[in-house]
């Protein structure tokens, strides 16, 4: 995308028009005598000024008109040249509404085309400035949101997270299999992936215990943050925690998309919108033990309390929103059915639940649902105050 900030498409015809009615008021200061003289140069001249300048001193002349044609071909000249120069959507989208029989009108079809067209990056996570998160879109609405809005210079989906980025300005991209890209640009440079690559087999991997809606907080001693890694998903940052062995827990931002690497966990204290972890196990060494300070408890997801709504789970059935896609406002990945129950039991928005074994293991939080469909693999919930 150009930096720089936009000229609107009224600003731009009102400036030409503007500008050339404020030449024709001077050029009534300096009419000629000899009107033969000025109408050769209204006649060869390239210069706008001298033919307003003509039309201003001699408007009744019988070579009025023939020059009013001159003037109209050389305005829509100089707007088409201003256009062509800011090369945007809306420009090319002007010039067609004030010249529907212009000059260049299947040219800037064209542009429109070349501009509303997306090259397909599967399985690459596109990077860049001016991103934008959304959770109420699914990959065709993600793709025609981009597309339709001039300003978005790619997308990217996540299908596990449902997660939709509109980005301004991409600038790279890297490689993420659970990534479905779209970019008006051809050539993107890749970039490598900060995240460490997972490890060949699962009995080398360390397990963690994942929690949702918890921070782990390491503000006071023992341990500490031992690393920070922006723009990266959940699944990327436990990978990164594994291959380090100073690394015990971590924390990542759903909505930042920042992952916060920990050498053990002071405390854990309610944060919605995270999702953290700590190692349970290391690989192919068996059980460890917590990592957690012997200071505090470990951190558990408690159990529903007596002051909570009661949750009527069902099995085999979605809660679809198929209409009111929004209604679905947050999701969690690598989380287990009881997680899932207890994030849902202490989010106040949330009035239902849909958990998906299926697509992975995922929790879809909602405020509402509209029907029950027959979904295997999948387990849901209500509240029932």
């Amino acid at each position: 995308m150009r930096s720089g900030f936009f000229i609107t498409p009224f600003f731009l015809f009102a400036f030409a028009c503007g500008a050339l009615s404020s030449t024709s008021g001077a050029a009534q200061n300096r009419c000629p005598s000899d009107e033969k003289d000025l109408l050769r140069k209204a006649e060869q001249s390239e210069q706008l000024e001298i033919v307003e300048q003509y039309l201003t001193c001699f408007p009744t002349s019988d070579n009025a008109p023939r020059i009013r044609d001159r003037q109209k071909v050389m305005r829509e000249e100089a707007i088409w040249n201003e256009v062509r120069e800011r090369d945007t959507t809306e420009g090319y989208r002007s010039y067609m509404i004030r010249y529907p029989g212009g000059r260049y009108y299947d040219i800037a079809r064209a542009a429109i085309d070349r501009l509303s067209k997306l090259f397909r990056y599967d399985r690459w996570e596109l990077l860049g400035n001016g991103v934008t998160f959304r959770n109420d879109l699914d990959l065709k609405g993600c793709f025609q949101k981009c597309k339709d809005d001039s300003a978005c210079g790619g997308f990217t989906f996540m299908g596990a997270q449902n997660e939709c980025r509109q980005i301004e300005e991409v600038t790279g991209r890297r490689e993420n299999r659970q990534a479905l890209s779209g970019a008006r640009a051809r050539r993107i440079p890749e970039v490598k992936s900060p995240a460490v690559p997972p490890a060949t087999s699962r009995a080398e991997t360390p397990q963690f215990r994942v929690e949702a809606n918890k921070d782990y907080d390491n503000s006071a001693a023992p341990h500490a943050d031992i690393g920070r890694i922006d723009n990266i998903g959940q699944i990327e940052c436990e990978r990164a925690c594994a291959q380090r062995s100073d690394c015990k827990a971590y924390t990542h931002n759903t909505q930042k998309r920042v992952c916060f690497l920990k050498s053990g966990v002071s405390r854990a204290i309610p944060f919605i919108g995270a999702i953290s972890g700590y190692k349970v196990s290391q690989g192919g060494q068996g059980n460890t033990g917590s990592t957690v300070s012997r200071q505090s408890a470990a951190p558990t997801t408690p159990p529903p309390s007596s002051s909570r709504s009661h949750m009527k789970v069902i099995f085999d059935k979605d809660l679809a929103n198929d209409s009111d896609p929004a209604a679905d406002y947050s999701r969690y990945v690598r989380v287990s059915l009881k997680q899932c129950i207890d994030i849902c039991n202490e989010d106040d928005r949330c009035r239902a639940f849909t958990y998906n074994k299926v697509i992975g293991p995922t929790c879809i939080l909602k405020t509402s649902y509209q029907q029950t469909k027959r979904y295997r693999g999948a387990a849901s919930g209500m509240k029932i105050p």
